[in-house]
Protein backbone atom coordinates (compact mmCIF):
# COMPACT_ATOMS: atom_id res chain seq x y z
CA UNK A 1 0.00 0.00 0.00
CA UNK A 2 1.58 3.58 -0.54
CA UNK A 3 0.49 4.30 2.91
CA UNK A 4 3.37 1.99 4.24
CA UNK A 5 5.34 2.67 1.74
CA UNK A 6 5.22 5.80 2.12
CA UNK A 7 5.86 5.55 5.84
CA UNK A 8 9.16 3.66 4.87
CA UNK A 9 10.65 5.62 3.00
CA UNK A 10 10.16 9.11 5.41
CA UNK A 11 12.13 7.01 8.20
CA UNK A 12 14.58 5.93 5.85
CA UNK A 13 14.75 10.21 4.86
CA UNK A 14 14.75 10.57 8.88
CA UNK A 15 17.75 8.01 9.10
CA UNK A 16 20.06 10.42 6.26
CA UNK A 17 18.66 8.33 3.91
CA UNK A 18 20.22 5.26 4.96
CA UNK A 19 18.55 2.19 4.47
CA UNK A 20 17.92 -0.56 7.39
CA UNK A 21 19.59 -3.79 6.84
CA UNK A 22 16.65 -5.78 7.53
CA UNK A 23 15.33 -4.37 3.87
CA UNK A 24 16.67 -5.79 0.60
CA UNK A 25 17.67 -2.73 -1.64
CA UNK A 26 16.85 -4.06 -4.75
CA UNK A 27 13.04 -5.40 -3.34
CA UNK A 28 12.38 -2.02 -2.18
CA UNK A 29 13.36 -0.49 -5.73
CA UNK A 30 10.78 -2.75 -7.74
CA UNK A 31 8.11 -1.23 -5.07
CA UNK A 32 9.23 2.22 -5.29
CA UNK A 33 8.96 1.47 -9.11
CA UNK A 34 5.56 0.16 -8.68
CA UNK A 35 4.16 3.30 -7.31
CA UNK A 36 6.42 5.69 -9.28
CA UNK A 37 2.99 6.90 -11.09
CA UNK A 38 1.54 7.80 -8.07
CA UNK A 39 -0.60 11.32 -7.42
CA UNK A 40 0.76 11.48 -4.46
CA UNK A 41 3.45 14.24 -5.27
CA UNK A 42 4.93 14.41 -1.78
CA UNK A 43 5.59 10.31 -2.26
CA UNK A 44 6.68 10.54 -5.93
CA UNK A 45 8.64 13.30 -5.97
CA UNK A 46 10.41 13.77 -2.68
CA UNK A 47 10.51 10.18 -1.56
CA UNK A 48 10.45 7.97 -4.10
CA UNK A 49 12.33 9.63 -6.77
CA UNK A 50 14.75 10.67 -4.43
CA UNK A 51 15.43 7.78 -2.75
CA UNK A 52 15.58 5.79 -5.91
CA UNK A 53 18.12 8.42 -7.81
CA UNK A 54 20.17 7.64 -4.42
CA UNK A 55 20.13 3.47 -4.95
CA UNK A 56 21.12 4.06 -8.15
CA UNK A 57 24.03 6.69 -8.41
CA UNK A 58 25.49 5.46 -5.02
CA UNK A 59 25.51 2.12 -7.05
CA UNK A 60 23.29 0.77 -3.61
CA UNK A 61 22.37 -2.11 -6.10
CA UNK A 62 23.87 -3.91 -8.51
CA UNK A 63 25.06 -3.52 -12.07
CA UNK A 64 22.99 -6.24 -13.08
CA UNK A 65 19.76 -4.97 -10.71
CA UNK A 66 20.33 -1.53 -12.71
CA UNK A 67 20.19 -3.08 -15.96
CA UNK A 68 16.96 -5.30 -14.82
CA UNK A 69 15.72 -1.88 -13.67
CA UNK A 70 16.10 -0.01 -16.70
CA UNK A 71 14.84 -2.90 -18.90
CA UNK A 72 11.28 -2.66 -16.78
CA UNK A 73 11.60 1.22 -17.40
CA UNK A 74 11.79 1.43 -20.96
CA UNK A 75 9.02 -1.48 -21.26
CA UNK A 76 4.93 -0.89 -21.79
CA UNK A 77 4.12 -1.09 -18.63
CA UNK A 78 6.25 2.57 -17.89
CA UNK A 79 7.59 4.05 -20.40
CA UNK A 80 4.58 3.34 -22.90
CA UNK A 81 2.46 3.04 -19.97
CA UNK A 82 -1.11 4.43 -21.69
CA UNK A 83 1.11 6.14 -24.12
CA UNK A 84 -0.86 9.00 -26.58
CA UNK A 85 -3.58 9.75 -23.75
CA UNK A 86 -3.72 13.86 -23.88
CA UNK A 87 -4.22 14.48 -20.41
CA UNK A 88 -4.81 11.73 -17.76
CA UNK A 89 -2.86 10.46 -14.53
CA UNK A 90 -0.83 7.90 -16.64
CA UNK A 91 1.69 11.13 -17.60
CA UNK A 92 3.08 10.87 -13.88
CA UNK A 93 4.04 7.10 -14.77
CA UNK A 94 5.63 7.48 -18.21
CA UNK A 95 7.53 10.75 -16.84
CA UNK A 96 9.14 9.90 -13.87
CA UNK A 97 9.99 6.52 -15.39
CA UNK A 98 11.90 9.07 -17.82
CA UNK A 99 13.93 10.05 -14.62
CA UNK A 100 15.08 6.87 -13.46
CA UNK A 101 16.04 6.01 -16.75
CA UNK A 102 17.99 9.45 -16.92
CA UNK A 103 19.83 8.62 -13.26
CA UNK A 104 20.96 5.15 -14.91
CA UNK A 105 22.74 6.76 -17.73
CA UNK A 106 23.99 9.02 -15.76
CA UNK A 107 25.34 7.08 -13.62
CA UNK A 108 26.89 4.50 -16.56
CA UNK A 109 28.50 7.63 -18.29
CA UNK A 110 30.42 8.74 -14.92
CA UNK A 111 31.47 5.09 -14.87
CA UNK A 112 35.06 5.12 -16.54
CA UNK A 113 34.54 1.21 -16.96
CA UNK A 114 30.65 2.23 -18.59
CA UNK A 115 28.63 -1.06 -17.62
CA UNK A 116 26.00 -0.18 -20.60
CA UNK A 117 26.65 -1.53 -23.44
CA UNK A 118 26.88 0.34 -26.84
CA UNK A 119 24.12 -1.43 -28.86
CA UNK A 120 22.18 -1.13 -25.56
CA UNK A 121 22.52 2.83 -25.26
CA UNK A 122 21.28 3.03 -28.97
CA UNK A 123 18.44 0.37 -28.27
CA UNK A 124 18.09 3.25 -24.77
CA UNK A 125 18.38 6.09 -27.10
CA UNK A 126 15.79 5.05 -30.00
CA UNK A 127 13.28 3.72 -27.58
CA UNK A 128 13.33 7.91 -25.93
CA UNK A 129 13.15 8.62 -29.27
CA UNK A 130 9.82 6.65 -29.74
CA UNK A 131 8.05 8.08 -26.34
CA UNK A 132 9.14 11.51 -27.63
CA UNK A 133 6.95 10.68 -30.55
CA UNK A 134 4.18 9.36 -28.73
CA UNK A 135 3.76 11.51 -26.10
CA UNK A 136 0.60 14.13 -25.95
CA UNK A 137 0.65 15.17 -22.62
CA UNK A 138 2.48 17.76 -21.88
CA UNK A 139 1.51 19.63 -19.16
CA UNK A 140 3.95 20.90 -16.57
CA UNK A 141 2.33 21.83 -13.32
CA UNK A 142 -0.70 19.87 -12.68
CA UNK A 143 -2.71 21.16 -9.46
CA UNK A 144 -3.11 19.03 -6.39
CA UNK A 145 -0.99 16.24 -7.88
CA UNK A 146 2.72 18.06 -8.63
CA UNK A 147 4.17 17.73 -11.91
CA UNK A 148 3.91 16.17 -15.20
CA UNK A 149 6.34 17.91 -17.22
CA UNK A 150 6.93 15.36 -19.90
CA UNK A 151 8.94 18.03 -22.31
CA UNK A 152 10.96 18.57 -19.30
CA UNK A 153 11.69 15.21 -18.55
CA UNK A 154 12.58 14.05 -21.71
CA UNK A 155 14.81 17.22 -22.32
CA UNK A 156 16.83 15.68 -19.16
CA UNK A 157 17.11 12.32 -20.69
CA UNK A 158 18.20 13.68 -24.20
CA UNK A 159 20.83 15.52 -22.10
CA UNK A 160 22.52 12.48 -20.13
CA UNK A 161 21.97 10.91 -23.98
CA UNK A 162 24.03 13.19 -25.76
CA UNK A 163 26.44 13.43 -23.42
CA UNK A 164 26.82 9.47 -24.10
CA UNK A 165 30.35 8.21 -26.11
CA UNK A 166 27.85 5.95 -27.50
CA UNK A 167 25.79 8.74 -29.34
CA UNK A 168 27.18 9.70 -32.81
CA UNK A 169 26.77 12.42 -35.18
CA UNK A 170 23.58 11.29 -36.48
CA UNK A 171 21.99 10.50 -33.08
CA UNK A 172 23.21 13.86 -32.20
CA UNK A 173 21.37 15.67 -35.18
CA UNK A 174 18.28 13.28 -34.18
CA UNK A 175 18.21 14.73 -30.76
CA UNK A 176 18.15 18.30 -31.76
CA UNK A 177 14.94 17.53 -34.49
CA UNK A 178 13.69 16.38 -31.44
CA UNK A 179 14.37 19.48 -29.69
CA UNK A 180 12.81 21.54 -32.36
CA UNK A 181 9.39 18.67 -32.62
CA UNK A 182 8.77 19.57 -28.68
CA UNK A 183 9.33 22.98 -29.24
CA UNK A 184 6.94 23.29 -32.69
CA UNK A 185 3.66 22.00 -30.54
CA UNK A 186 0.50 24.09 -31.21
CA UNK A 187 -2.03 23.09 -29.29
CA UNK A 188 -0.26 23.85 -25.54
CA UNK A 189 1.85 26.78 -24.46
CA UNK A 190 4.84 26.23 -22.27
CA UNK A 191 4.46 28.25 -18.67
CA UNK A 192 6.83 25.65 -16.40
CA UNK A 193 10.44 26.39 -17.94
CA UNK A 194 10.31 24.05 -20.62
CA UNK A 195 11.97 26.28 -22.38
CA UNK A 196 15.48 26.14 -20.51
CA UNK A 197 15.32 22.22 -20.05
CA UNK A 198 15.13 22.07 -23.66
CA UNK A 199 18.01 24.41 -24.63
CA UNK A 200 20.47 22.81 -22.08
CA UNK A 201 19.64 19.70 -23.99
CA UNK A 202 20.92 21.99 -27.17
CA UNK A 203 24.47 22.65 -25.49
CA UNK A 204 24.47 18.70 -24.21
CA UNK A 205 24.77 18.41 -27.70
CA UNK A 206 27.08 21.27 -28.68
CA UNK A 207 29.50 20.26 -25.89
CA UNK A 208 30.20 17.10 -27.80
CA UNK A 209 32.14 18.96 -30.42
CA UNK A 210 30.96 16.93 -32.68
CA UNK A 211 28.05 19.27 -34.70
CA UNK A 212 28.98 21.50 -36.98
CA UNK A 213 28.90 25.22 -37.08
CA UNK A 214 26.94 25.23 -40.40
CA UNK A 215 24.82 22.21 -39.19
CA UNK A 216 24.10 24.44 -35.77
CA UNK A 217 23.00 27.39 -38.09
CA UNK A 218 20.79 25.75 -40.22
CA UNK A 219 19.01 23.99 -37.41
CA UNK A 220 18.57 27.28 -35.55
CA UNK A 221 17.30 28.91 -38.35
CA UNK A 222 14.43 26.17 -38.95
CA UNK A 223 13.02 28.02 -36.22
CA UNK A 224 10.49 30.13 -38.15
CA UNK A 225 6.76 30.15 -38.85
CA UNK A 226 5.09 30.11 -42.67
CA UNK A 227 1.45 30.84 -41.99
CA UNK A 228 0.93 34.34 -40.19
CA UNK A 229 -2.48 33.91 -39.25
CA UNK A 230 -3.97 34.83 -35.42
CA UNK A 231 -5.31 31.11 -34.57
CA UNK A 232 -5.30 29.72 -31.13
CA UNK A 233 -2.54 26.65 -32.65
CA UNK A 234 -0.38 29.36 -34.17
CA UNK A 235 -0.49 31.73 -30.81
CA UNK A 236 0.67 28.05 -29.07
CA UNK A 237 3.42 28.07 -31.42
CA UNK A 238 4.75 31.26 -32.10
CA UNK A 239 4.92 31.78 -27.94
CA UNK A 240 6.81 28.02 -27.62
CA UNK A 241 9.13 29.30 -30.44
CA UNK A 242 9.83 32.74 -28.84
CA UNK A 243 10.47 31.92 -25.35
CA UNK A 244 12.84 29.26 -26.22
CA UNK A 245 14.31 31.03 -28.70
CA UNK A 246 15.43 33.72 -25.91
CA UNK A 247 15.99 30.79 -23.79
CA UNK A 248 18.72 29.71 -25.90
CA UNK A 249 20.05 33.24 -26.74
CA UNK A 250 20.68 33.94 -22.90
CA UNK A 251 22.30 30.31 -22.73
CA UNK A 252 24.70 30.73 -25.34
CA UNK A 253 25.72 33.91 -24.47
CA UNK A 254 26.58 33.67 -20.97
CA UNK A 255 28.12 30.11 -21.91
CA UNK A 256 30.25 32.55 -24.53
CA UNK A 257 29.25 30.15 -27.56
CA UNK A 258 29.93 31.43 -31.50
CA UNK A 259 28.63 35.40 -31.79
CA UNK A 260 27.60 33.76 -35.35
CA UNK A 261 25.04 31.37 -33.54
CA UNK A 262 23.71 34.26 -31.07
CA UNK A 263 23.59 36.45 -34.28
CA UNK A 264 21.58 33.94 -36.14
CA UNK A 265 19.18 33.18 -33.07
CA UNK A 266 18.41 37.23 -32.76
CA UNK A 267 17.57 37.06 -36.58
CA UNK A 268 14.91 34.36 -35.73
CA UNK A 269 13.09 36.32 -32.97
CA UNK A 270 13.10 39.61 -35.10
CA UNK A 271 11.14 36.99 -37.64
CA UNK A 272 8.75 35.73 -35.46
CA UNK A 273 5.11 37.45 -36.46
CA UNK A 274 4.10 40.15 -34.07
CA UNK A 275 0.65 41.08 -32.77
CA UNK A 276 -0.28 43.72 -30.81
Amino acid sequence: MESNLKETIKSIRENDWIIPEGINNYELTLEMLRNIGSTDSELRDDLILTLLIKIIIENRISKDEIMKLLDICLGKDYLFYNIGQPSDDSVFKRTFTLLVIEAIIYNNNQCEKQFIKDEKLLDVYRKILRYTNLERDVRGYVNIKGWAHSSAHTSDVLCVLAESKAIGHEELIKILEVVREKVFIDYYTYINQEDERLARTVTCVLDRKIISDEEMINWIKSFYIKDKKYTNEEEHLRENIKIFLRSLYFRFKNLNYDKNFISNIEKQIDMLPAYF
